[in-house]
């Protein structure tokens, strides 16, 4: 893959640059991500549809840029399992018997008022769930790399969490308590005892607004995080900064938003359609953002994609704690969108 030339600018405390390979990748990356001894990548693993999940590419170059252990984290979700004759196995639930697929045709309903996910654990779901993801990521060429992938679904599902007393210490020792006492009981051990490193949330330029806060989300255990969106998203924010708090208290975390690998960008004439959406995708646009105050960065980068606020709700609503949401900053990002992203066209 050609990348262009390397340019370099700061928005902030916030660096983007186009950059032409591993090395230039790793120039970028605060000293903080190359002084640590294990490097901890949540990237996103959520769908199967071209885009829309982050690509080999972009993993080889970031693990190439750097020189530490790595071990990269997610969570289950079902959607990205699910394919043309995969539904996913049935289960009985109103006196109807339905599948997998049916939760994500907008029944979402029921699950974000009840969120007990132990009848999929207990039962046959799980496993089935757990033999399609290693399909999955043998299909996109995520086992290829040498590095540990840690599932906090798998973990947390499998009682291998840290003890929630001595995590609330910690979180709170740091931030105001978590809005959900859940939360604190979803530290996997095998992270728990990695704490202190280096955490990189490396959030993808997409066709609709998700950054480096919000990527968070996906360490989640949960399948499908309907209960956490909440009824019109109500609980999205809350959601967001509660697991970004947790996790920012145990780990350094740094934000990489990047476009290197096949960039969706939404468009209404776009050739490629799936439900709510259609984008086309751009190769070797090579940007990337990186920053270590992660509100900082996701304004900075909605702004470049020219997203309306609007779509990331999270960013400007009450999280004093990680941050402060700059309106200058981000209309400033917005007025030079077009010099570093496709901007986002219209529907």
């Amino acid at each position: 893959m050609i990348y262009r030339m390397v340019k370099v600018s700061r928005f902030g405390s916030c660096t983007v640059a186009k950059v032409g390979g591993p090395e230039e990748l790793g120039a970028v990356l605060p000293e903080a991500v190359h002084d640590s001894e294990t490097v901890i990548v949540k990237p996103n693993f959520v769908d199967r549809a071209p885009g829309t999940y982050t690509d080999p590419e972009s993993l080889r170059m970031l693990f190439t840029a750097l020189e530490s252990r790595i071990v990269v984290v997610e969570g289950h979700q079902l959607v990205r399992v699910l394919s043309e004759g995969e539904d996913g196995l049935r289960f009985e639930i109103k006196g109807k018997t339905r599948d997998w697929s049916w939760m994500h045709r907008g029944e979402w309903s029921h699950f974000e008022k009840n969120n007990d996910w132990g009848w999929f654990r207990d039962g046959p779901h799980w496993s089935h769930l757990k033999r399609l993801d290693r399909g999955y990521m043998d299909e996109k060429g995520f086992t290829e790399f040498d590095a540990e992938y840690v599932n906090v679904t798998d973990e947390v599902w499998g009682g291998d969490v840290a003890d929630p007393v001595k995590v609330r210490e910690i979180v709170e020792a740091r931030y105001s308590p978590l809005f959900d006492e859940r939360l604190y009981g979803y530290m996997p051990e095998k992270l728990y005892r990695l704490r202190g490193s280096c955490l990189i949330s490396y959030s993808k330029y997409k066709h609709y607004a998700t950054f480096t806060l919000k990527y968070m989300f996906g360490l989640i255990p949960d399948p499908i995080r309907c209960w956490w969106h909440g009824p019109q998203n109500s609980r999205m924010s809350q959601s967001v900064i509660g697991v970004s708090k947790l996790y920012g208290s145990l780990f350094d975390v740094v934000g990489v938003h990047e476009s290197l690998g096949g960039t969706p960008v939404a468009h209404p004439e776009g050739e490629i359609t799936v439900p709510g959406f259609r984008y086309n995708l751009h190769e070797g646009l090579g940007v990337v953002g990186v920053g270590t105050d992660r509100v900082e960065l996701d304004t900075v980068m909605c702004g470049l994609g020219s997203y309306p606020l609007s779509e990331a709700e999270y960013m400007t609503a009450d999280i004093g704690e990680l941050g402060c949401f700059s309106q200058e900053l981000y209309e400033e990002c917005r007025g030079c969108a077009g010099e570093w992203l496709p901007p986002m066209a219209e529907s």
